[in-house]
């Protein structure tokens, strides 16, 4: 397990580029080259390999910032560097702060139950949909409006209240 203390240190805005470049480029090679793709399209368990060799080819920047970049790529996946259905194939696991830090964006950037506010998120208000005009688009009553539903089936919308979280409607059935 890493811990803040155990990345330690501080980044160049060089070093900083490139783990925002590995960042981008991490998954490029996520269903293999071409010809894979063409015949499979799912994720390739070798792609950081794949990816960081592609990487190491690039021309016209220096090389030392190539090579962070590869290195950060190859380990992305952490301690799930074994495959059972890609038997031979061992991944690198993150040693330094570059590669920990690319890895740790990647996990929780992957996480479905981890949502982050940034401060300018806040000052934004989204334009709020019209009780009138925005429709379920999922269960039962996909397609039909809130005031719709109410006259088919009040139960639901007083159920929908109590227990439905998603945005927008959780603030809408607040209205009813």
């Amino acid at each position: 397990m890493f811990t803040v203390e155990s990345i330690g240190g501080q980044f160049t805005s060089r070093e900083r580029d490139c783990l925002r470049i590995a960042g981008m480029m991490h998954d490029t090679r996520k269903s293999g080259d071409q010809k894979d793709y063409e015949h499979n399209k799912y994720t390739k368990f070798d792609h950081p390999l794949q990816a960081a060799a592609v990487i190491r080819k690039t021309k016209g920047a220096p090389k030392e910032e190539i090579e962070l970049i590869a290195h950060c790529i190859e380990s992305h996946m952490g301690q799930f560097n074994e495959d059972k259905r890609s038997p031979g194939v061992v991944l690198p696991k993150p040693e330094d702060k570059y590669q920990i830090i690319l890895h740790l964006a990647d996990y929780l950037a992957s996480r479905k139950d981890i949502e982050i506010k940034f401060e300018a998120e806040d000052a934004f208000e989204p334009e709020k949909p019209d009780i009138n005009t925005w429709k379920f688009d999922f269960g039962k009553y996909k397609g039909h409006t809130i005031p719709q539903v109410m006259a088919i089936n009040p139960g639901y919308i007083e159920w929908a209240k109590q227990n439905m979280e998603r945005e927008p409607a959780k603030s809408l059935l607040q209205q009813i």
